[in-house]
């Protein structure tokens, strides 16, 4: 159990460590997009540019947790669930498998944002869409930044919870204390 422990541990921190990149990553990223060279502002084909790669950044995270650290969690906590419904915790079982559910549609939410966001951005700069777009991807934009910091919360819920578990140690489950 304690291999479980220690894999959910490293998945879900380079699951936060890489969404907090990202976060980090987006400033830095625009910070580099030229000014435009008529005055205050942005070169808004550059910032678009920035936007577009940030984007791409963004989808292969997401397709990396996808395939690789959500698989690794959800099999690590469904077993750590199974071994405390097993030992008679069963209000720790369905408390991890809530934290498992909740992480797992956050993700998908967030990945769902973050395609959709690629195409619009996409289809308004290659003009398929019209300017009116632009408040739907504002929208879209606020929404998804709302799904990273959830799932990056859950993700922590997740990194505290195995931490601890993995520091307190085996206990004996109520059913040998008879």
């Amino acid at each position: 159990m304690n291999l479980m422990r220690v894999v959910l541990l490293i998945a879900t921190v380079a699951w936060l460590a890489g969404n907090v990149l990202m976060i980090v990553l987006a400033p830095v990223l625009f910070s580099h997009a030229p000014n435009s060279t008529t005055g205050g502002g942005h070169d808004f084909s550059s910032h678009f540019a920035a936007g577009a790669v940030f984007g791409d950044c963004l989808r292969v995270w997401s397709v990396g947790i996808t395939y690789s650290l959500l698989p690794a969690t959800l099999f690590c906590g469904v077993v750590l669930a199974a071994g405390r419904l097993y030992g008679g915790h069963t209000l720790r079982a369905v408390l991890w498998i809530i934290a498992l559910v909740a992480i797992a549609l956050l993700h998908l939410w967030s990945e769902d944002l973050i395609m959709s966001l690629n195409q619009l951005l996409a289809n308004l700069l290659s003009g398929q869409a019209g300017g009116e777009h632009w408040r739907d991807f504002n929208d879209l934009h606020r929404e998804s930044r709302a799904a990273v910091t959830a799932e990056s919360a859950m993700a922590l819920v997740l990194i505290l919870t195995a931490s601890y578990s993995l520091i307190r140690g085996p206990q004996a489950s109520p059913k040998t204390n008879e």
